[in-house]
């Protein structure tokens, strides 16, 4: 991978439309460095970060070992494992491969520039110099983990155990914990805003977390909070903690509110280094994994590997019937049948009934905005059953009385996040066309550079 020392204008200069593109470049420049990623690269990360040790996992884990130089290798798909959030997967298939992780080494250019390991990890210790071992890599993402374990053992200890539900990665460790998953943050959620509010107070005052980012909306009366805190501990490591307050608040735009009032009823209790703690049925776990690649609007690899291990770790207990029903009523239907039909195709087969898979094709509306560009018309259907359903955020409402309709509500309908993800779907199962996946934008110009202890 060649780098690059001269500096070019950082993304966001160029302004929030050209940050925010969905489109894959061939070239993506960074602060201080040139990539080029090549879509070999990209099937490589993916059999690579398999969440079992599958064959063409090991076979090409054996290819990257074998390679002339591993490192070079291990260079160029750096910026892949880390932007997918892969790298645990990574690591151990190369230990079932044979490789020593101590003798294997990425840039420290590259663990000191991209997201999220510059801003998550202190500063690693470099052998040889300008060099990151990946075992100190290993090491560093097991004492994050042990440090997101703490904070929630220490909420258990203090009685609050029963008031909050762990979401996404702290709730997979314990249902799959033999599915080496990265979780760079701690996400919790509480059946309403009151006992949200709470759970931060208790990290503001016993662990020093600061509260950094507050978004709230109402749903039916019901008031919604998403709060955001920050903490860096004593040996470097930033600990960041999303508290969900009574559901996901509504967004700008066409992000509505997402409210599941199950969610807690439904969750059950499990066992984390002797304290009980709660986690989200495997049905409720596939719906909120859903939500979240829709709002966020675009899709990891890792999203691809979570909902292949939800769907399969049931056993055949999965209630199909209810995660029809959920993904429903919240407009995911589409999106989450597309994941899991790529999670299959990626990881193998997953037992669903031909009824549950029938059931869950997407109606034609969704079908043809899930395939690629669509026309002004469909646009403003897509906008019509929004709603329709109810399913918009408010805010639609007053833009469309302005008269912004064509020029606000229509050009984010867009970019609707269900077109961004199944095109980010296609290319990650390697389909027609370009192959090439986004990297490293930086959502603000903190992010580009090395916090700071203080920060």
């Amino acid at each position: 991978m060649p780098l690059s020392g001269a500096h070019t204008p950082p993304p966001w200069r160029a302004g929030r439309a050209a940050a925010n593109r969905s489109i894959f470049p061939d070239r993506l420049r960074l602060p201080i460095m040139e990539l080029v990623i090549d879509p070999l690269d990209m099937t490589a990360v993916r059999k690579l970060s398999s969440p079992t040790l599958s064959g063409p996992a090991l076979e090409a884990a054996h290819r990257l070992l074998s390679a002339p130089s591993p490192d070079a290798e291990l260079d160029r798909l750096y910026p892949l494992l880390v932007e997918h959030h892969v790298a645990p997967a990574i690591l151990e298939t190369l230990c079932g491969a044979g490789g020593e992780l101590a003798e294997l080494s990425v840039a420290r250019e590259l663990v000191a520039t991209l997201w999220p390991f510059n801003r998550l990890l202190p500063e690693l210790v470099e052998n040889p110099p300008g060099r990151i071992p990946l075992s100190e890599l290993a090491l560093a993402m097991q004492r994050h983990t042990a440090h997101l374990d703490a904070v929630v053992q220490g909420l258990s200890d203090r009685g609050l155990a029963e008031r909050f539900v762990l979401l996404f990665g702290g709730a997979l460790r314990l249902v799959a914990p033999r599915y080496p998953r990265l979780s760079n943050d701690l996400d919790v959620y509480t059946p309403g805003a009151a006992g949200g509010v709470a759970l931060v107070r208790e990290l503001w005052d016993r662990w020093g977390f600061v509260l950094v980012r507050l978004r709230t909306s109402r749903f039916d009366g019901q008031g919604l909070g998403h709060l955001k805190l920050l903490r860096t501990t004593d040996d470097g490591h930033q600990l960041h903690v999303d508290v969900i307050a009574g559901g996901r608040p509504a967004r700008r735009g066409l992000v509505p509110a997402f409210v599941e009032p199950a969610l807690f009823e439904r969750s059950r209790v499990m066992t984390l280094e002797g304290r009980h703690v709660r986690v989200p049925s495997s049905e409720d776990m596939l719906v909120w994994l859903a939500e979240k690649v829709v709002r966020r609007g675009h899709l990891r690899l890792r999203d691809v590997h979570d909902a292949w291990v939800l769907a399969s770790n049931g056993s055949g207990g999965t209630d199909w019937s209810y995660v029809l029903e959920a993904s429903a009523r919240h407009g995911l239907l589409g999106i989450l049948s597309r994941l899991l039909a790529v999670a299959e195709r990626v990881n193998g087969h997953i037992a669903i009934e031909p009824d549950v898979r029938l059931a869950m094709r997407p109606g034609p509306l969704m079908r043809r905005l899930l395939r690629g560009p669509v026309s002004p018309a469909w646009r403003r259907a897509w906008i019509v059953a929004m709603l329709a359903r109810g399913l918009a955020h408010p805010g639609v409402y007053r833009e469309i009385a302005a008269g912004g309709l064509r020029a606000k509500v229509l050009k984010e309908s867009s970019r609707v996040a269900q077109r961004a993800v199944a095109r980010d779907l296609r290319r990650l199962h390697g389909g027609a066309g370009n192959q090439h996946l986004t990297i490293g934008w930086f959502p603000n110009p903190k992010q580009a550079v090395r916090r700071s202890p203080e920060a």
